[in-house]
């Protein structure tokens, strides 16, 4: 079948499902379908409101407006990027920028994942470590700015390929892996206080609520974003002249 993908397409795919369900209430499969679309609805508008967001042409001008900062402090963000680009060919790698942030190269999945999701449907992709001043300036300082909540998405959709607000339990692990390959000892007990879904899969709300439950599970991405903060965005002073983003 073919699945409509704009959003405004997907409204009225939703709205003839409401119709199908007014005459059929109690039909569990057409229920589910519907709960389905609208989570797809939802997705679908947050990435079409990002992609407006992000459709500078210039990364450069759109994180300068962005951050509400001069050409002056702009200097200064970018004779920060020069430090890592240590062989001065005008990109550095995640691996590099990881490195600068001072958080294990264990995060470079996640790394990649704010560089893609910052700019959607560019021809370029993080994963080739090739990242230029301007995607790189873009794609920190969206994330130095997103709140917790917004952090927690940004970590759920790593696994969430669909927008369909569910994930493996396996993927669960593997973000646990990743954000704590030193730190097992305190992930493995609180793994022992609850249990996965019996069906395989999480529901964001069961994602979440674990969060809230055992905070220091994705502490390490609350922790990237203040290093990030402090390392790429630490020299931006406000009128007063004192520094911002720290």
């Amino acid at each position: 079948l073919f699945q409509l993908t704009d959003s405004g397409h997907m409204n009225k795919e939703y709205d003839d499902y409401m119709q199908m369900l007014s005459k059929n209430p109690n039909d569990p499969i057409l229920r589910e379908m519907v709960e389905k679309l609208r989570r797809r609805i939802r997705t679908t508008q947050i990435e079409e409101e990002i992609r407006t967001m992000c459709v500078a042409s210039n990364p450069v001008e759109y994180a300068a407006d962005f951050l509400a900062i001069d050409s002056t402090e702009l200097v200064k963000i970018h004779a920060i990027y020069e430090q890592i680009d240590q062989d001065n060919d005008e990109y550095i790698s995640v691996d590099e920028y990881c490195r600068f942030v001072c958080q294990p190269t264990t995060l470079c999945p996640f790394i990649r994942h704010i560089f893609a999701v910052s700019s959607p449907g560019e021809s370029k992709s993080p994963k080739d470590d090739k990242l230029d001043f301007g995607s790189t300036l873009k794609a920190t300082s969206m994330f130095c700015l997103f709140s917790s909540d917004e952090i927690l998405q940004l970590i759920f959709s790593m696994y969430d390929f669909n927008g369909y607000g569910r994930i493996k339990n396996d993927d669960f692990l593997l973000l646990l892996t990743m954000f704590h390959t030193r730190h097992r000892g305190p992930v493995t007990r609180a793994l022992r206080e609850f249990d996965l879904p019996e069906q395989g899969c999480m529901t964001y709300g069961t994602f979440r609520t674990l969060h809230h439950n055992f905070p220091h599970l994705f502490y390490p991405a609350l922790k990237l974003q203040v290093s990030s903060a402090a390392k790429n965005l630490s020299l931006i002073t406000d009128e007063a002249g004192n520094t911002t983003l720290t």
